[in-house]
């Protein structure tokens, strides 16, 4: 018998309840975008002088779009009005977004989705209302490396914001899937660097895999 199968203490008549589990909140990362896009365009976010934004106020917002991402999508539909006007007031130019949405490789086609690059926030709200949340599988991670790499070859940003629950696929992971042609997040953020376009991460939830991972792609890129 082994120290698990092993009883003491006092018996209860009382049913066994497990402590409720903390569900994040998806709807603060609204506000954490919010308020870091006045860091942004201050440049206190970075180290890079806040007059570069404002020659490129164009924007790249990539959300997770797995399964269980859905109530993000509807706090970004319901908020890029706010997140626009709160830009606005920092700016001198049009602030111009561009969203992105990711899954994963298990989905069959294109992990990644994009909006058309507007200053409209109800076209923005619009696009996302066609966007269902699926996928996801039970790998390692997220295509959020194909997100980053459909936003370089577009090279229209003055920044990039990421919001996920799960850390990006990790090399080994890519090449055990046969993807040895893919980049990963990780190699493609000191690129971003290299063009001053800064990344900057937001972890949905506690993963430390992916405050971890976020926060190295991020550290990367300059964001």
């Amino acid at each position: 018998m082994s120290r698990f199968d092993k009883f003491s203490g006092t018996p209860s008549d009382r049913p066994l309840t497990l402590p409720e589990r903390k569900q994040p909140d998806k709807r603060s990362i609204a506000d954490r975008i919010a308020r870091h896009e006045d860091r942004i365009l201050s440049g206190k976010a970075t180290d890079r002088p806040s007059e570069a934004f404002r020659r490129r106020a164009d924007f790249a917002i990539a959300l997770d779009a797995t399964g269980s991402m859905s109530d993000l999508l509807d706090m970004a539909k319901t908020s890029i009005r706010t997140i626009l006007d709160r830009m606005h007031q920092h700016a001198n130019v049009e602030i111009r977004i561009r969203f992105f949405v990711y899954r994963d490789y298990d989905v069959g086609a294109e992990p990644f989705e994009a909006s058309e690059l507007t200053a409209d926030s109800q076209k923005l709200a619009r696009w996302l209302d066609g966007v269902r949340a699926f996928g996801g599988g039970a790998n390692d991670g997220e295509a959020v490396e194909a997100a980053l790499g459909a936003i370089y070859q577009m090279d229209e940003r003055a920044a990039v914001m990421i919001a996920g629950d799960e850390p990006s696929n990790p090399r080994k992971s890519l090449d055990a899937a046969g993807r040895r042609q893919t980049m990963s997040a990780r190699e493609w953020a000191p690129r971003f660097g290299e063009r001053k376009v800064p990344i900057h991460t937001f972890v949905v939830g506690d993963d430390k895999r992916t405050v971890a991972d976020f926060a190295a792609i991020a550290e990367a890129s300059g964001g």
